[in-house]
């Protein structure tokens, strides 16, 4: 996908808007257990590749929201200075994600490169994006807040064969040197809906053990 380093461009090449269209598609429509998070790059044929990549989740009984951490770090071929390759990062995420304390407006330009590919806007906002050095307590620290965060926005697709879709969630991530830099991990904060779920239990099963999920 190639949405510019400033922001998503309004007229991106033919077959990056499909290949956005279908990773987007593939997010929505695509059954519970194959969901995942897409990362894109704001230039085709990015020269690095994401690694490490760990999500975390701390989840909470009954709990409608859940705090999902999602750190990694970039790969970039020896040969390359960092200020060579720097652009922003974007993630599509398979739910709706909560805006949080960070400071600053919703995005504009995301809402609207997400309407004009035939998606309708429920939410926005922006995510918590903080900087954590390895070598503090291996990356367990509370981190190294990035200004402004990560703008968002959560969309559906509306009518068609198969109705209203599930929400989706479109993350820009601001470029910062410390996405190059081996001895941080970047970590995007954010607080999911719908991601725990009651399971169907026997009565037996809700007198002796209680709730599941």
């Amino acid at each position: 996908m190639t949405p510019a380093a400033e922001g998503p461009p309004a007229r991106p090449l033919r077959r990056a808007r499909t290949l956005w269209l279908l990773a987007a598609s593939v997010v929505l429509l695509a059954p519970a257990p194959a969901s995942a998070q897409l990362f894109f790059a704001s230039r085709p044929d990015p020269p690095f590749t994401i690694g490490p990549l760990m999500i975390r989740a701390r989840v909470d009984e009954g709990a409608g929201a859940v705090t999902v951490n999602v750190l990694w770090s970039l790969v970039i071929p020896a040969s390359l200075r960092p200020d060579e390759i720097a652009q922003d990062l974007y993630l599509l995420w398979p739910g709706e994600v909560q805006a949080d304390t960070t400071p600053g407006k919703p995005e504009a330009a995301l809402a609207k490169y997400v309407q004009e590919r035939g998606f309708s806007v429920i939410g926005e906002g922006r995510l918590g994006l903080f900087a954590k050095t390895i070598s503090e307590s291996g990356g367990s620290g509370p981190g190294e807040a990035q200004p402004g965060g990560a703008p968002f926005v959560v969309f559906v697709q509306e009518g068609g064969a198969l109705g209203l879709s599930p929400p989706a969630t479109f993350i820009r991530i601001p470029w910062t040197p410390r996405f190059s830099d081996r001895g941080w991990l970047m970590d995007l904060r954010m607080r999911v809906k719908g991601l725990i779920k009651p399971r169907k239990a026997t009565w037996t099963e809700e007198l002796f053990i209680g709730g599941r999920y």
